[in-house]
């Protein structure tokens, strides 16, 4: 299976009026009306089966994080359309109007309750299949999900734009039995190796740490915890 999440679609002129196409603005699309091919992707949505929007966000949390679908995730999917007698095609649909829809939630940071009055607005329209509703409270029970999966990658991307991040670690602990500055010496040794990553590749980088340099490095990381959890002034007042 191959899903384009292109979030592009609703760009460039707009198609006329027509009696099912939603007259108002989406205020996730910055109050324009949606373009022909998200009306055509949602009715695509509002159409799969129960069973299949039940579980649609087994499929769409990975591939909003991912921003695409990788083997692993294509695999998945295409397991998904066997197990509940869905097309390529309206699995495919399915995805990319819901990434465009979430990924401008979670852009403009905007709630539930305007997302449900922007799928209102999409579902204008009679579907062939299913209530009107029911891809709508499907959608609405994952929100919380798949706008906190987006928020995190525009941290994360955020933060590659402007340098190094932070990816993961790896220690071990050694003890130095000698060198050529002294025989005997039995000091415990704590190697920390960080891993990282920026916006054209990944690398690393290994410390070497003593006992109290470890202790230093403990007793600054608690100070930064509790600065983190301290609410700020404005969250007090």
């Amino acid at each position: 299976m191959s899903t384009n999440t292109d979030t592009s679609t609703n760009k460039g002129s707009m198609p006329a009026a027509s009696p099912t196409m939603p007259r108002q603005g989406l205020t996730c699309l910055g109050g324009e009306p949606p373009a022909r091919q998200v009306r055509e992707d949602w009715q695509a949505l509002r159409s799969l089966p129960r069973g299949a929007l039940a579980n649609l966000f087994e499929i769409l949390i990975p591939c909003l994080r991912a921003g695409r679908l990788t083997e692993e995730i294509e695999n998945r999917a295409n397991a998904f359309c066997r197990l509940y007698e869905v097309s390529d095609a309206a699995l495919r649909a399915s995805i990319r109007v819901c990434h465009l829809l979430f990924t401008q939630v979670a852009r403009l940071d905007l709630d539930a309750a305007t997302l449900r009055e922007d799928l209102l607005a999409l579902d204008a329209g009679p579907a062939e299949g299913g209530a009107p509703s029911q891809g709508i409270e499907h959608l609405l029970h994952g929100f919380d999900a798949a706008k906190a999966a987006l928020r995190e990658e525009i941290v994360a991307a955020t933060l590659l734009d402007h340098g190094d991040v932070l990816t993961g670690l790896d220690w071990r602990v050694e003890t130095i039995a000698a060198s050529n500055r002294g025989a005997n010496l039995a000091a415990p040794l704590i190697v920390l190796t960080l891993r990282f990553r920026n916006a054209g590749s990944a690398g690393s980088h290994t410390l070497h740490l003593t006992p109290q340099a470890l202790r230093d490095l403990g007793t600054v990381c608690d100070q930064i915890g509790r600065g983190i959890e301290r609410p700020s002034d404005d969250e007090t007042r």
